[in-house]
């Protein structure tokens, strides 16, 4: 074989693996699921299978922008609704790296690299010094509808365990497949604070068990504030709703955990107080539920205890009576008049449920006769 035909060869095989290895799908923009699909049984990680490999990418609509020392855009095709549909990308050059992207765009990036950075895919896109120099944007579409957060239950997002004291991780990584999607999970209690790396997690739990969220993404977050002004403990939510992040640390101490990262003000629905069943509305359901437990010292919100003190007394049923009628978030409260006569009315139907009690023992068995004095019922009212 002649040099020049040995030359032309060993070009020809070079360019081959330069194609392979440099960029494998180049020629074809690929989706977001395609990117961050993975079979679970044989990576349990669910690490991205082009990770470290420089591609495009047919993109998604931009759900989330947000500005940072790295800002970041999170991307969702809603034709992926159930898993493996979003996808974040990190920018290097600072607060202009996405300048002219905003909400609801359709974005395709050419050129990015894909990266594992804390148990969470990444596309990694420009910078003069960044992993990914040449990679571009372009927006396809505008005025695209979000896509509809998921709605997941706690279970399917699952708080991590501490083992050993210090170190969190989670049992497995059943989440992997809603990673960077937008999600929420309804009818929460805020049980716990300080949680994570950072100090910065709450845990949100319900019937379904435990997740964990942050604020850290949140514009709305007062700049040194590590939470939501919302977020307190016992903070009781109809829902919330945020963006699934994995985050894994080695060494000591070490994590590796989901949170849902809250992005504004509205990601939070409160339940009005007085909304003791979690239904969305304040009525003569919960008001209710408030007299059957009135006095009671070992109360929870549904139970009655709406200022968190374990108590039904006055201050609940004052409280029940301001947000009568009230939904989840709305402002309006009926006029003062209405409310004093509403709280009149729940002190007068718990007085009457606290004498029912008295005069009727639990202690007292069917076969226990009672006089016709005890077991008369109060005027008014209809026997059980």
């Amino acid at each position: 074989m002649t040099t020049s035909r040995i030359t032309v060869r060993l070009a020809t095989i070079t360019l081959f693996f330069v194609a392979w290895f440099g960029g494998v799908v180049r020629g074809e923009a690929m989706t977001i699921y395609q990117i961050q699909y993975t079979d679970l049984s044989e990576d349990p990680t669910g690490s991205s299978p082009y990770a470290s490999q420089t591609l495009d990418c047919a993109g998604g609509i931009v759900v989330n922008l947000w500005t940072g020392s790295r800002p970041r855009l999170i991307l969702q095709d809603p034709a992926n609704p159930d898993g493996w549909g979003a996808i974040q990308v990190k920018g290097w050059d600072g607060d202009d790296t996405f300048a002219g992207i905003n909400l609801g765009d359709w974005v395709s990036l050419t050129g990015v690299c894909v990266e594992e950075y804390r148990g969470t895919t990444f596309l990694q896109f420009g910078g003069a010094t960044g992993p990914a120099p040449s990679a571009a944007f372009a927006v396809q579409s505008t005025g695209n509808p979000l896509p509809p957060p998921k709605a997941v239950t706690l279970d399917q997002i699952a708080a991590p365990l501490e083992r050993p004291p210090g170190d969190w991780y989670v049992v497995d990584h059943s989440a992997e497949p809603y990673e960077s999607m937008r999600l929420t999970v309804e009818d929460v209690v805020v049980t716990a604070l300080g949680l994570g790396k950072a100090s910065d997690n709450y845990n949100l739990q319900n019937d379904d068990g435990d997740a964990w969220a942050s604020d850290y993404m949140n514009a709305d977050r007062t700049y040194f504030d590590l939470y939501h002004e919302y977020v307190q403990f016992g903070s009781k939510f109809f829902s919330v709703t945020g963006i699934l992040e994995q985050y894994e640390r080695s060494g000591s101490p070490s994590w590796d955990y989901y949170q849902l990262l809250t992005t504004s003000t509205n990601d939070f629905l409160r339940n009005p107080p007085g909304d003791a069943n979690s239904d969305g509305v304040v009525d003569d359901k919960d008001a209710s539920i408030l007299g059957a437990n009135w006095r009671s010292t070992t109360a929870t919100w549904e139970t009655g205890d709406f200022n968190g003190d374990h108590n039904v007394n006055d201050a609940d049923a004052a409280m029940l009576a301001a947000h009568w009628g009230k939904r989840v978030d709305e402002e309006s409260v009926p006029e003062p008049a209405t409310a004093v006569s509403l709280l009149l009315g729940l002190l007068t139907v718990a007085t009457l449920a606290a004498w029912h009690r008295k005069w009727n023992p639990p202690g007292l068995g069917a076969g226990v006769p009672r006089c016709s004095r005890m077991t008369a019922e109060p005027p008014g009212r209809q026997p059980r």
